[in-house]
């Protein structure tokens, strides 16, 4: 028998992965408590920005989070894909005049 993970228990966002890019958003999940992960998004943001990186990070906002706690722990379940959606939809109508000064 094999037993195998997925690379979300090495970081969830893998936000380490843009070192050396002048600008870098990081749209993620909110860390669990305690983490699951073996390096933080806080981590890895500080050495992004400790090499002069802007970094913008974006989180579920409460209606998305209240879309994916219909659901429970499954993320994955078909049926929150709409409401998903939407609510992403909507917060990224919000975000975006924020988002956007990281491109300017």
């Amino acid at each position: 028998m094999r037993h195998y993970i997925d690379d979300g228990f090495y970081s969830i966002d893998n936000a380490d992965l843009a070192v050396g890019y002048d600008r870098v958003l990081v749209i993620t999940l909110p860390a669990r408590v305690p983490p699951m992960c073996v390096l933080s998004l806080d981590a890895a943001v500080n050495v992004l920005r400790g090499r002069g990186a802007r970094v913008e990070i974006v989180h579920p906002d409460d209606a998305t989070q209240a879309v994916f706690a219909s659901v429970g722990a499954n993320l994955l379940d078909p049926t929150v894909r709409e409401g998903a959606a939407c609510a992403g939809r909507d917060q990224g109508r919000s975000v975006g005049p924020h988002v956007s000064s990281l491109w300017r």
